[in-house]
């Protein structure tokens, strides 16, 4: 999360989107509405939805990969 925060402090990116999409990267996508909603920006779910969804997305296919490599 540090390396996140300061990758996003470095590109400028909103304290909003980069609280969504650790969110979205730590715990799940279906959390994502309930913290948009806590931090009053409706506008940040799609963004914070599609991070997530594309995590899950690469996390399964590295963890193939790392599978392969060590076996």
């Amino acid at each position: 999360m540090i390396i996140h925060v300061g990758l996003a402090h470095i590109f400028k990116v909103d304290a909003d989107t980069t609280i969504i999409s650790i969110t979205a990267l730590t715990y799940s996508p279906p959390f994502v509405p309930a913290v948009a909603g806590a931090l009053k920006n409706k506008e940040v779910i799609i963004s914070g939805l599609t991070i997530g969804i594309l995590g899950y997305a690469f996390g399964t296919y590295l963890g193939i990969f790392v599978g392969t490599i060590l076996k």
